[in-house]
């Protein structure tokens, strides 16, 4: 149900990169087999080509994107979690800043290994 309309996207991207005629989805549906689909030829490939190296970019900004944004926080979590409590530097920090410390703050504190014992 769903390989159709990619196969015909990808159709559809090939014949426009190589400037070929192109069909309408209800031709290409019609007559798709896989003894058919050899004769799509290069607008096909082509397509396919095009939209998997777009597939690959996009996926990798993204997942490096989000790896650099979980770095960023675990070092503001860490780097707010050395400082004193009342300090400087906590009053300058957004109020986001200041939750996130506080959740980390008392995990911390509650920690069996880092509780104190008298």
């Amino acid at each position: 149900l769903t390989w159709l309309p990619m196969y015909y996207f990808a159709y559809e991207v090939g014949a426009i990169a190589l400037g070929s005629a192109t069909f309408s989805f209800e031709q290409f549906s019609e007559f798709f087999s896989i003894e058919r689909a050899m004769t799509l030829g290069a607008p096909l490939l082509v397509g396919c080509l095009i939209l998997m190296h777009l597939g690959a970019l996009i996926g990798y900004f993204a997942v490096q994107w989000l790896w650099i944004r979980n770095v960023r926080e675990s070092v503001t979590v860490r780097r707010l979690r050395s400082l004193p409590f009342n300090s400087a530097e906590m009053c300058r920090q957004s109020y986001a800043s200041f939750k996130r410390y506080m959740e980390h703050h008392t995990i911390a504190l509650n920690h069996p290994k880092r509780s104190k014992k008298n």
